[in-house]
């Protein structure tokens, strides 16, 4: 497989993403809800305060993975891309050692 210097430096980019662990427990819940959450309900879930969520779905959505709707005055976020379960699927079965 052949990349170019851009998509190698926008494949790390992206795959960084997935290295934050608050990150990643954002994205596990963002999965299991099946409605979009605001980031007050994702902070008292996951027992984060609120600016760090904030500042962690920016980085989400900056990448993509998340999208934000404003519903009045609450911005509430869910999934953008399938694939993104796949993703994460595939690396928790990688550190298993391939067991799922």
């Amino acid at each position: 497989m052949k990349l170019s210097e851009r998509d190698l430096t926008k494949l790390g980019e992206f795959f960084s993403v997935f290295s934050d662990p608050t990150r990643l427990k954002i994205i596990l819940l963002l999965l299991k809800e099946k409605e979009a959450c605001c980031v007050n309900r994702i902070a008292k879930t996951l027992n984060l305060n609120q600016p760090a969520v904030s500042q962690q779905m920016r980085v989400l959505r900056n990448a993509g993975l998340v999208k934000a709707v404003r519903t009045g005055k609450f911005v509430r976020y869910s999934i953008t891309d399938p694939h993104v379960e796949e993703i994460i699927r595939v690396g928790i079965n990688h550190i298993n050692g391939g067991k799922s």
